[in-house]
Protein backbone atom coordinates (compact mmCIF):
# COMPACT_ATOMS: atom_id res chain seq x y z
CA UNK A 1 0.00 0.00 0.00
CA UNK A 2 1.26 4.04 -0.20
CA UNK A 3 1.78 3.67 3.57
CA UNK A 4 4.42 0.28 3.01
CA UNK A 5 5.99 2.39 0.04
CA UNK A 6 6.29 5.61 1.92
CA UNK A 7 8.41 3.21 4.71
CA UNK A 8 10.26 1.63 2.34
CA UNK A 9 11.42 5.01 1.14
CA UNK A 10 12.52 6.20 4.02
CA UNK A 11 14.34 3.28 4.98
CA UNK A 12 15.93 3.66 1.59
CA UNK A 13 16.85 7.45 2.08
CA UNK A 14 18.03 6.72 5.74
CA UNK A 15 20.20 4.30 4.94
CA UNK A 16 21.77 5.95 2.04
CA UNK A 17 22.18 9.01 3.66
CA UNK A 18 24.03 7.40 6.76
CA UNK A 19 27.34 9.69 7.90
CA UNK A 20 30.25 7.57 8.49
CA UNK A 21 32.63 10.53 8.76
CA UNK A 22 34.85 11.76 11.65
CA UNK A 23 32.17 13.72 13.22
CA UNK A 24 29.57 12.87 15.42
CA UNK A 25 25.82 12.95 15.27
CA UNK A 26 24.94 16.58 16.51
CA UNK A 27 27.63 17.63 13.44
CA UNK A 28 27.04 14.62 10.72
CA UNK A 29 25.32 17.46 8.72
CA UNK A 30 28.10 19.55 9.09
CA UNK A 31 30.48 17.48 6.59
CA UNK A 32 27.50 17.26 3.46
CA UNK A 33 28.61 19.40 0.44
CA UNK A 34 25.04 20.69 0.45
CA UNK A 35 22.87 22.86 3.39
CA UNK A 36 20.62 20.44 5.31
CA UNK A 37 17.28 19.34 3.60
CA UNK A 38 14.98 22.07 4.24
CA UNK A 39 12.07 19.69 4.41
CA UNK A 40 12.01 16.50 5.96
CA UNK A 41 11.86 14.11 2.66
CA UNK A 42 9.88 10.79 5.03
CA UNK A 43 7.19 13.56 5.39
CA UNK A 44 7.20 14.93 1.51
CA UNK A 45 6.99 10.87 0.40
CA UNK A 46 4.61 10.45 2.80
CA UNK A 47 1.12 8.82 2.73
CA UNK A 48 -1.63 7.58 5.00
CA UNK A 49 0.66 5.38 6.42
CA UNK A 50 3.52 8.24 7.55
CA UNK A 51 4.00 9.77 10.69
CA UNK A 52 3.32 12.55 12.27
CA UNK A 53 6.30 14.99 11.14
CA UNK A 54 7.75 16.22 14.44
CA UNK A 55 8.36 19.71 15.68
CA UNK A 56 11.53 21.17 13.86
CA UNK A 57 13.92 22.86 16.29
CA UNK A 58 14.75 26.11 16.32
CA UNK A 59 17.25 27.59 14.44
CA UNK A 60 19.65 30.00 15.02
CA UNK A 61 21.61 31.58 18.56
CA UNK A 62 19.12 30.87 21.27
CA UNK A 63 16.93 33.48 23.39
CA UNK A 64 16.25 33.20 26.66
CA UNK A 65 12.41 34.47 26.79
CA UNK A 66 12.84 34.92 30.90
CA UNK A 67 15.80 37.40 30.51
CA UNK A 68 15.21 41.11 30.79
CA UNK A 69 15.14 42.54 27.54
CA UNK A 70 18.19 44.41 27.42
CA UNK A 71 17.91 48.14 25.57
CA UNK A 72 18.72 48.49 21.96
CA UNK A 73 21.05 51.09 21.39
CA UNK A 74 21.10 53.98 18.42
CA UNK A 75 22.33 51.49 15.80
CA UNK A 76 20.11 49.03 16.87
CA UNK A 77 17.15 51.38 16.99
CA UNK A 78 17.55 52.74 13.44
CA UNK A 79 18.37 49.38 11.62
CA UNK A 80 15.43 47.55 13.28
CA UNK A 81 13.24 49.96 11.39
CA UNK A 82 14.87 50.20 8.65
CA UNK A 83 15.07 46.13 8.12
CA UNK A 84 11.51 45.85 7.58
CA UNK A 85 11.16 49.03 5.86
CA UNK A 86 13.52 47.53 3.39
CA UNK A 87 12.44 44.30 2.79
CA UNK A 88 8.47 45.64 1.36
CA UNK A 89 10.34 47.88 -0.43
CA UNK A 90 13.51 45.65 -2.03
CA UNK A 91 12.09 41.80 -1.77
CA UNK A 92 15.61 40.65 -2.93
CA UNK A 93 17.06 41.91 0.12
CA UNK A 94 15.45 39.09 2.03
CA UNK A 95 18.31 36.33 0.41
CA UNK A 96 21.15 39.08 -0.06
CA UNK A 97 22.81 39.48 3.69
CA UNK A 98 25.21 41.49 2.10
CA UNK A 99 23.24 43.76 -0.12
CA UNK A 100 21.26 44.06 3.20
CA UNK A 101 24.31 45.02 5.13
CA UNK A 102 24.88 47.69 2.93
CA UNK A 103 21.72 49.19 2.81
CA UNK A 104 21.50 49.15 6.13
CA UNK A 105 24.42 50.94 6.70
CA UNK A 106 23.19 53.98 3.91
CA UNK A 107 20.51 53.91 6.58
CA UNK A 108 22.33 54.76 9.26
CA UNK A 109 24.64 57.22 7.99
CA UNK A 110 21.86 59.18 6.95
CA UNK A 111 20.56 59.91 10.48
CA UNK A 112 21.77 63.22 11.93
CA UNK A 113 24.58 62.97 14.75
CA UNK A 114 22.12 64.83 17.09
CA UNK A 115 19.51 61.88 16.64
CA UNK A 116 22.45 59.69 17.54
CA UNK A 117 23.49 61.21 20.36
CA UNK A 118 20.18 61.83 21.92
CA UNK A 119 19.67 57.65 21.28
CA UNK A 120 22.68 56.66 22.80
CA UNK A 121 21.92 58.73 25.73
CA UNK A 122 18.85 57.32 26.27
CA UNK A 123 20.61 54.23 25.84
CA UNK A 124 22.58 55.01 28.83
CA UNK A 125 20.06 55.77 31.06
CA UNK A 126 18.36 52.72 29.94
CA UNK A 127 21.49 50.17 30.73
CA UNK A 128 21.68 51.24 34.26
CA UNK A 129 18.25 50.36 35.33
CA UNK A 130 18.74 46.76 33.32
CA UNK A 131 22.14 46.30 35.00
CA UNK A 132 20.62 45.25 38.25
CA UNK A 133 18.07 43.50 36.86
CA UNK A 134 20.28 41.43 34.58
CA UNK A 135 22.78 40.68 37.50
CA UNK A 136 19.99 39.63 39.77
CA UNK A 137 18.09 37.22 36.86
CA UNK A 138 21.72 35.37 36.29
CA UNK A 139 21.19 33.91 40.24
CA UNK A 140 18.35 32.61 39.14
CA UNK A 141 17.75 28.49 38.07
CA UNK A 142 16.28 29.81 35.12
CA UNK A 143 19.09 31.89 34.09
CA UNK A 144 21.48 28.31 34.37
CA UNK A 145 19.30 26.10 32.14
CA UNK A 146 19.41 28.65 29.25
CA UNK A 147 23.15 28.94 30.18
CA UNK A 148 23.04 25.31 29.65
CA UNK A 149 21.18 25.77 26.36
CA UNK A 150 23.49 28.12 25.10
CA UNK A 151 26.33 26.53 25.69
CA UNK A 152 25.11 23.55 23.78
CA UNK A 153 24.68 25.83 20.70
CA UNK A 154 28.25 27.11 21.08
CA UNK A 155 30.12 24.12 21.45
CA UNK A 156 28.13 22.75 18.61
CA UNK A 157 29.17 25.77 16.43
CA UNK A 158 32.72 25.05 17.52
CA UNK A 159 32.90 21.43 16.37
CA UNK A 160 31.35 22.44 13.54
CA UNK A 161 34.15 24.40 12.39
CA UNK A 162 36.46 22.13 13.69
CA UNK A 163 34.67 19.34 10.67
CA UNK A 164 34.90 21.89 8.22
CA UNK A 165 38.47 22.78 8.57
CA UNK A 166 39.25 18.73 8.69
CA UNK A 167 36.53 18.23 5.69
CA UNK A 168 39.37 19.43 2.60
CA UNK A 169 40.90 16.57 2.99
CA UNK A 170 38.01 14.17 4.06
CA UNK A 171 36.16 12.25 1.46
CA UNK A 172 32.85 13.78 0.75
CA UNK A 173 29.56 11.87 1.96
CA UNK A 174 27.22 10.20 -0.09
CA UNK A 175 24.25 12.67 -0.55
CA UNK A 176 20.26 10.49 0.27
CA UNK A 177 18.25 10.46 -3.12
CA UNK A 178 16.12 13.84 -1.83
CA UNK A 179 19.29 16.01 -1.33
CA UNK A 180 21.04 14.60 -5.31
CA UNK A 181 17.18 15.59 -6.85
CA UNK A 182 17.17 19.26 -4.24
CA UNK A 183 20.90 20.35 -5.56
CA UNK A 184 19.87 19.39 -9.61
CA UNK A 185 16.58 21.78 -8.90
CA UNK A 186 17.91 24.07 -6.42
CA UNK A 187 19.25 27.07 -8.70
CA UNK A 188 16.36 27.18 -10.26
CA UNK A 189 14.22 27.44 -7.72
CA UNK A 190 15.96 29.89 -5.95
CA UNK A 191 15.29 31.71 -9.04
CA UNK A 192 11.76 31.35 -9.18
CA UNK A 193 11.63 32.15 -5.13
CA UNK A 194 13.72 35.97 -5.48
CA UNK A 195 11.53 36.94 -8.36
CA UNK A 196 8.52 36.08 -6.37
CA UNK A 197 10.34 38.01 -3.65
CA UNK A 198 10.37 34.67 -0.83
CA UNK A 199 12.97 34.03 1.15
CA UNK A 200 15.29 30.98 2.27
CA UNK A 201 12.53 29.30 3.19
CA UNK A 202 10.42 29.36 0.52
CA UNK A 203 13.16 27.89 -1.24
CA UNK A 204 13.27 24.53 0.97
CA UNK A 205 9.35 24.62 0.88
CA UNK A 206 9.10 24.86 -2.84
CA UNK A 207 11.86 22.17 -3.46
CA UNK A 208 9.65 19.70 -1.08
CA UNK A 209 6.47 20.23 -2.44
CA UNK A 210 8.32 19.14 -5.86
CA UNK A 211 9.80 16.37 -4.52
CA UNK A 212 6.15 15.00 -3.40
CA UNK A 213 5.36 15.11 -7.05
CA UNK A 214 8.25 12.43 -8.22
CA UNK A 215 6.94 9.23 -9.24
CA UNK A 216 8.21 6.46 -6.73
CA UNK A 217 10.55 4.73 -9.87
CA UNK A 218 12.01 8.00 -10.42
CA UNK A 219 12.63 8.10 -6.20
CA UNK A 220 14.17 4.69 -6.60
CA UNK A 221 16.43 5.83 -8.87
CA UNK A 222 17.82 8.95 -6.71
CA UNK A 223 18.28 6.22 -4.02
CA UNK A 224 20.13 3.66 -5.99
CA UNK A 225 22.75 6.75 -6.85
CA UNK A 226 23.04 7.80 -3.48
CA UNK A 227 23.93 4.20 -2.99
CA UNK A 228 26.23 4.06 -5.00
CA UNK A 229 28.05 6.97 -3.86
CA UNK A 230 27.98 5.33 -0.60
CA UNK A 231 29.84 2.28 -1.88
CA UNK A 232 32.71 4.82 -3.01
CA UNK A 233 32.37 7.01 -0.47
CA UNK A 234 33.00 3.58 2.14
CA UNK A 235 36.08 2.30 0.33
CA UNK A 236 37.72 5.71 0.26
CA UNK A 237 36.60 6.55 3.99
CA UNK A 238 38.71 3.14 5.37
CA UNK A 239 41.78 4.79 3.61
CA UNK A 240 41.08 8.30 4.92
CA UNK A 241 41.28 6.97 9.02
CA UNK A 242 45.13 5.60 8.15
CA UNK A 243 45.84 9.27 7.52
CA UNK A 244 47.70 11.70 9.92
CA UNK A 245 45.01 14.33 9.22
CA UNK A 246 42.50 11.66 10.60
CA UNK A 247 44.48 11.20 13.80
CA UNK A 248 44.77 14.68 14.23
CA UNK A 249 41.08 15.46 13.86
CA UNK A 250 40.36 12.45 16.89
CA UNK A 251 42.83 14.36 19.03
CA UNK A 252 41.65 18.10 18.38
CA UNK A 253 38.08 16.71 18.96
CA UNK A 254 39.03 15.04 22.62
CA UNK A 255 40.23 18.13 23.75
CA UNK A 256 38.02 20.34 22.68
CA UNK A 257 35.21 17.80 24.41
CA UNK A 258 37.44 17.87 27.15
CA UNK A 259 37.15 21.81 27.77
CA UNK A 260 33.47 22.04 27.08
CA UNK A 261 32.99 19.77 29.62
CA UNK A 262 34.60 21.31 32.06
CA UNK A 263 33.08 24.69 31.31
CA UNK A 264 29.78 22.60 31.99
CA UNK A 265 31.16 21.66 34.87
CA UNK A 266 32.59 24.88 36.14
CA UNK A 267 29.16 26.83 35.94
CA UNK A 268 27.64 24.20 38.21
CA UNK A 269 30.39 25.01 40.98
CA UNK A 270 31.66 22.17 41.15
CA UNK A 271 33.99 21.24 43.87
CA UNK A 272 37.76 21.86 43.36
CA UNK A 273 40.03 18.94 42.39
CA UNK A 274 42.13 17.66 45.44
CA UNK A 275 45.11 18.83 46.08
CA UNK A 276 48.17 15.91 46.53
CA UNK A 277 51.43 16.84 48.01
CA UNK A 278 52.80 19.75 48.95
CA UNK A 279 49.99 21.94 47.51
CA UNK A 280 47.92 20.07 50.49
CA UNK A 281 50.65 20.78 52.92
CA UNK A 282 50.14 24.42 51.94
CA UNK A 283 46.39 24.34 52.02
CA UNK A 284 46.42 23.53 55.21
CA UNK A 285 48.94 25.84 56.36
CA UNK A 286 47.21 28.52 54.88
CA UNK A 287 44.05 28.01 56.61
CA UNK A 288 45.52 27.56 60.07
CA UNK A 289 46.96 31.05 59.58
CA UNK A 290 44.00 32.78 59.11
CA UNK A 291 43.28 31.60 62.61
CA UNK A 292 47.21 32.09 64.15
CA UNK A 293 46.95 34.28 67.34
CA UNK A 294 49.05 37.04 68.03
CA UNK A 295 52.78 35.57 69.26
CA UNK A 296 52.58 32.48 67.21
CA UNK A 297 55.01 31.71 64.37
CA UNK A 298 54.06 33.11 60.45
CA UNK A 299 53.31 29.64 58.08
CA UNK A 300 56.40 28.06 56.69
CA UNK A 301 58.29 29.05 53.63
CA UNK A 302 58.27 26.98 50.81
CA UNK A 303 61.61 25.18 51.88
CA UNK A 304 59.79 24.22 55.53
CA UNK A 305 56.96 23.97 53.56
CA UNK A 306 58.80 21.24 51.51
CA UNK A 307 60.15 19.37 54.66
CA UNK A 308 57.32 18.84 56.43
CA UNK A 309 55.50 16.87 53.48
CA UNK A 310 58.69 14.51 53.79
CA UNK A 311 57.52 13.61 57.44
CA UNK A 312 53.90 13.47 56.19
CA UNK A 313 54.92 11.27 53.31
CA UNK A 314 57.35 9.32 55.31
CA UNK A 315 60.44 9.79 52.80
CA UNK A 316 64.08 10.62 54.50
CA UNK A 317 65.19 13.61 53.68
CA UNK A 318 67.89 13.45 50.61
CA UNK A 319 71.50 13.72 51.95
CA UNK A 320 74.26 15.93 49.91
CA UNK A 321 77.25 14.85 49.18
Amino acid sequence: GAGGQAAGERRRQQEASVCVLPCWKATSAAMSDAPPPEADPAAAAGGEGAPPAEEKPKRGKPKDPNAPPKPKNAFQRVTGEARARLKEAKPELATDLKAMGLALKEEWDKVPQEEKDRMTAEYEKEMEIWRPKWAAYKETEGYKEFFELKQDWIDARMKKKLVKKYAKEAPKRPKSGYMIFAGEIRERVADEVAKAGGGMGDIGKKISEEWQAVSEAKKAEYAEQSARQKEVFDVEYAKYKLTDSYKNFMEEKAKMESKQLQKKTDAHEAPGRPQEGTGAVRAVQVRSHGRRRQGEQRPQDGRARKKSWRVVEGRPRRQKG
